[in-house]
């Protein structure tokens, strides 16, 4: 049976997407799911009333859901308008502007010479009177490391004078690389305010910190700080390019997985000290929301967190946890927070691929308690498994790239990351509040490790399967691939039933959209 929310869920699926484009009006759609209410009623009108009740009042509250994130979103609309005034401006020469922007991502660059430089992503949030166009804007720049570069992390403010350039771009090229159209030139910059949130200002202390640490390569560090905190800016170039082709980029996407392991660790120790469930089950909920705010909020730590504290309360309150009403509640909550959210692509990958982790688990499985050897590999083989075909059509349609052996490396990884990541951890707190670099060797040898393992599997050539870079999967399709999940659910009984469901969708949806782009 679906969980209650489903029945707002659907029509928040289809409904935003169709109505923030522009596509149907918001009160066409919502009379079309009104019909279906009032359809489904007098259809199950001998069925148990409060079931009935309780199914249309969901789909109620989905319109209502759609109205209010419709009404506090999408800046398409405007877009549009200024599309022309725009344009206009691009025909002309590149001029120096003073600029106010607001930084959202940086990586570090190194060339053949191994000078360093960062680059820097952000939107415009000021520009001259002439130029204000250009606001909201999503621009790069790059600086080069010099000494006392001053580094800017994501969240900062910055005032700078440069030449701000429009790249054209292929109309074949994804969304992500379309929004990013504009770079800057000949970078001044005058003044650099900081984020004040504590914490922003926490994890400047820890990089900061982190930095004063020496050792032969200094490679690990940046493996350090990516897996724990999710930025990648100090990973080196060819270290991130092999853990993208081995697919095993998302250990450094804080989901799930990082904030469960918080979780259990905080847990442990509160559990100990407090003897009240109530009060370390708060005390978890309150230390994991701050390891949410150091690493910036991301989407998929945020929907963990959600899960995990409706899952929390629902023992408290000593109700029966279902881990589908969680997943779709913290969708709900995310979407009601950062509309916008709903098309990027890290939000996507991490609702995408635990839907299909759930819906491979079936619901006798999840309820098997007690642990065993046997249970512990072939849920293993389940997790990593459908998150492979669960993420593929988002990873083809953004990176023209995939590596089905990344489910036999996932496999292994993903079984040993809590050891790695506590002692990552554990390294971190001693740099931090003793001034120590004891453990230095042991995140250096384990790094090593991993990288070797990486570089085992990356071999095997003829398993990297690359796409034409025009292909293009068109929206509807990622859309259609969750909603398919959630309605067939029900009907699939069986755990190999559902495996094999979940490698054919994605499949023949990639068909599909091969067809559209030959057609087209």
């Amino acid at each position: 049976m679906r969980p209650p929310i489903t029945y707002a869920l659907i029509p928040l699926l289809v409904g935003l997407p169709v109505c923030g484009v522009g596509n149907l009006s918001f009160e066409k759609f919502a009379s079309c799911c009104l019909i279906i209410a009032l359809l489904y009623w007098s259809v199950n009108k001998a069925k148990k009333r409060s079931l009935v009740y309780r199914k249309i009042t969901g789909i109620f509250f989905g319109i209502v859901l759609v109205y209010v994130c419709i009404h506090g979103q999408y800046t398409r609309n405007a877009e549009i308008i200024e599309k022309e005034h725009s344009n206009t401006w691009k025909m002309m020469p590149p001029r120096e502007l003073d600029l106010t922007l607001k930084i959202t991502r940086r990586n570090d660059l190194k060339n053949q010479n191994e000078i360093n430089f960062q680059v820097y992503e952000g939107y415009i949030i000021d520009a001259p009177e002439v130029r204000m166009d250009l606001v909201n804007k999503k621009v790069t720049w790059i600086l080069k490391k010099r000494n006392g570069f001053q580094e800017m992390l994501k969240g900062d403010t910055v005032y700078l004078c440069g030449v701000i350039k429009h790249r054209r771009l292929n109309e074949s090229q994804n969304n992500e690389k379309r929004r990013n159209q504009y770079y800057i030139e000949h970078v001044l910059i005058s003044k650099v305010e900081q984020n004040t949130d504590f914490f922003r200002n926490l994890k400047r202390e820890i990089d900061s910190k982190l930095k004063i640490i020496e050792n032969t390569d200094g490679k690990y560090k940046g493996f350090v700080y990516a897996l724990l905190f999710g930025d990648r800016s100090q990973l080196e170039i060819q270290d991130a390019k092999l853990f993208e082709e081995t697919g095993t980029m998302h250990l450094f996407a804080v989901s799930g997985l990082h904030i469960g392991i918080v979780y259990l660790i905080c847990s442990f120790i509160l559990r100990r000290i407090f003897p009240g469930r109530s009060i370390w089950i708060a005390g978890s909920l309150l230390l994991v929301f701050g390891y949410v705010g150091i690493v910036g909020y991301a989407s998929s730590a945020c929907r963990a967190f959600v899960m995990i504290s409706i899952w929390q309360i629902s023992m408290l309150l000593h109700k029966k946890g279902n881990p589908l009403s969680a997943l779709y509640w913290a969708f709900i909550v995310l979407l009601l927070i950062a509309p916008n959210s709903l098309f990027s692509l890290g939000f996507q990958l991490s609702f995408t691929v635990v839907l299909s982790i759930l819906f491979c688990f079936h619901k006798k499985s999840l309820a098997n308690k007690g642990f065993s050897l046997c249970n512990f590999i072939k849920n293993s083989i389940i997790i990593s498994y459908s998150s492979f075909f669960g993420s593929t059509l988002l990873i083809i349609d953004h990176f023209h790239f995939i590596n089905p052996t990344s489910i036999v490396i996932n496999l292994i990884l993903v079984n040993l990351v809590f050891g790695i990541f506590l002692i990552c951890l554990l390294f971190v707190i001693s740099v931090l509040f003793l001034g120590s670099h004891t453990l230095s060797f042991l995140v250096e040898s384990t790094y090593s490790i991993i990288v070797f393992l990486l570089n085992l599997f990356n071999q095997f050539d003829y398993l990297h399967i690359r796409f034409p870079k025009d292909l293009d999967i068109p929206n509807l399709i990622h859309l259609l691939y969750p909603i398919t999940l959630i309605i067939v659910m029900p009907y699939l009984s069986g755990t190999r039933h559902r495996l094999i469901f979940v490698s054919c969708l994605p499949t023949f949806f990639l068909i599909v959209s091969l067809y559209i782009n030959w057609a087209s």
